[in-house]
């Protein structure tokens, strides 16, 4: 009797370290949860809790079959179940903060054109200096993503993949990198979108004033053209606001059906 629970709580706590592990691993990486502003302890303590609330589902079969699957004591199948568990939280968390990279890439795409490419600000969520533009799509980007509730969707995630991927079973195919590589392309896409009023109107203000030095020659444009460049770049941030959070929200809403497919990929 006494062995027989002693090899159920063995086998539950090893179903909680495969389960764990996918929770770390998008935590750890996803955005928002992986900020260096959070604190190791909320991490932690978060990572605790859903582990306990995803184990007893996934006992329960509800996460995919585990039965002589990966939750075994032997190492030599245990350590590479919990290695690709780890492998694919840190891939769906890594999947979703590069949508939230689009808009700090077109922020600092915005702040070049702008003439303020060498002013830079430290960047707290980055831990390094960043474009000050850069960092302010970042962060309408972040609020967009609170408001629709995006780290509802990570959690819903993570919990969903358990009935598509079961523990251990993780398939990693040559048609991942084709998926990442097409991920990579739309935050491409939809920085160059984000960034398109920005783009556009300084594109115009630098015709204008290659116009206007071959009309006068005697203006110096270099020292009249930067302040000007700045101020159309500032007041095109602001009349474009709107427009440029929409195309935020139109990104963030693909981040579902990124995952999707992303599991799908991956399903064995």
């Amino acid at each position: 009797m006494i062995e027989q629970l002693l090899q159920q709580l063995s086998a539950q706590v090893l179903l909680g370290l495969l389960v764990g592990a996918r929770v770390a691993g998008l935590i750890a990486t996803g955005p928002l949860f992986g900020a260096r502003e959070v604190p190791a302890r909320l991490r932690a303590g978060l990572i605790v809790a859903l582990t306990v609330f995803l184990t007893p589902l996934v006992a329960a079969g509800r996460g995919g079959p585990v039965a002589g699957g990966p939750v075994t004591p032997r190492p030599a199948l245990f350590i590479p179940a919990l290695c690709s568990e780890l492998a694919l939280g840190l891939l769906l968390g890594f999947a979703c903060s590069l949508l939230l990279e689009a808009a700090r890439l077109a922020g600092t795409a915005a702040n070049i054109q702008m003439s303020l490419g060498a002013a830079q600000l430290f960047d707290p969520m980055a831990g390094e200096q960043a474009p000050f533009v850069g960092q302010l799509y970042h962060m309408v980007a972040l609020l967009v993503f609170l408001q629709i509730n995006g780290h509802h969707w990570l959690i819903s995630a993570v919990a969903a993949s358990y009935a598509h991927i079961p523990l251990g079973a993780a398939v990693w195919p040559g048609l991942l990198a084709n998926g990442m590589a097409d991920t990579l392309g739309l935050v491409f896409e939809m920085a160059i979108r984000i960034a398109a009023p920005a783009l556009g109107a300084l594109f115009l203000a630098d015709l204008g004033l290659g116009l206007l030095s071959r009309a006068v020659p005697q203006m110096q444009v270099f020292i009249v053209g930067i302040p000007g460049k700045i101020m159309v770049g500032i007041l095109i941030l602001a009349v474009a606001a709107p427009s440029i959070t929409a195309a935020i929200l139109h990104l963030l809403n693909g981040t579902g059906r990124m995952l999707s497919a992303l599991l799908r990929v991956m399903t064995p």
